[in-house]
């Protein structure tokens, strides 16, 4: 087998290279290796204050509703997810101006990302409700679903984006001002899971409106299935987002 850091030629059963040190990873089969992922540990303190306080905050609010595990789940993930990756994205944030841009374009993300989460949620449902019993019923059942994720998607953005836009400038200031840099990571966070959980709220509940289904399952309402995709899909796209990311650090970071 071959280091993947320094190319040399070392032997199938190695566990650390013998010339760099590099860690080889967790051996599956022979000749595939699970590579090692190591993060540093201000990334697990960020994103596990994060995951607390998303999934005490998701309880709570979800519990009138009597959604208190949905809810918790949401917010583990969608504040964990963010705040992990503001941890990764923001290199300084100086003053309170800082935060507030900076929780502004991390919730404007959140709406962004419900492009690909409201689509799937709309294509999905329609599918779902269908039931098609022949190719041809099926066909038109998918076209039906692709326009209806196209509406659930910009409907979903727009929302997403209004509101995260609205909660990231507030809470990236407050934030800033209890816990400085990563008072202002967990309020842009907020505002990001704020953006996403609304945006599939949306798309969820419009969806189920328009095809007259409570849910693609017992006990799974609509807008919660669509909350919970999109909280997911939103917490999956996010190391995509990196790469776009470093294209506008400045607005991003709240730097000149």
């Amino acid at each position: 087998m071959l280091c993947p850091t320094c190319r040399k030629t070392l032997p199938s059963d190695t566990r650390f290279c013998a010339y760099c040190g590099a860690d080889l990873g967790w051996r599956l089969l022979p000749g595939l290796t699970l590579p090692r992922v190591s993060l540093p540990a201000r990334w697990h303190l960020t994103g596990g204050l994060g995951a607390v306080l998303g999934a005490v905050g998701g309880a709570f609010i979800a519990l009138p509703f009597a959604s208190v595990v949905p809810g918790a789940v949401a917010g583990a993930l969608g504040l964990g997810a963010s705040a992990m990756f503001g941890e990764v994205a923001s290199a300084a944030i100086p003053d309170r101006r800082a935060a507030e841009r900076f929780g502004q374009a991390l919730g404007a993300l959140g709406g962004a990302l419900a492009l690909p989460g409201g689509f799937l949620i709309g294509l999905i449902l329609t599918l779902w409700s269908g039931g098609p019993r022949s190719f041809g019923s099926f066909n038109a059942l998918l076209i039906a679903g692709v326009y209806l994720g196209l509406i659930c998607a910009a409907g979903g953005a727009l929302i997403g984006a209004a509101s995260g836009m609205l909660v990231g400038g507030f809470a990236g200031r407050v934030g800033h001002t209890v816990l400085r840099r990563r008072g202002a990571i967990l309020g842009a966070a907020a505002a990001w899971t704020t953006a996403t959980v609304l945006a599939g709220l949306f798309a969820g509940d419009f969806a189920g409106r328009i095809l007259g289904v409570t849910g693609p399952a017992p006990g799974l309402p609509s807008a919660t299935f669509g909350m919970l995709l999109q909280v997911l899909i939103g917490a999956a796209l996010l190391p995509l987002a990196r790469g776009a990311q470093r294209r506008w650090q400045a607005w991003f970071t709240g730097r000149p």
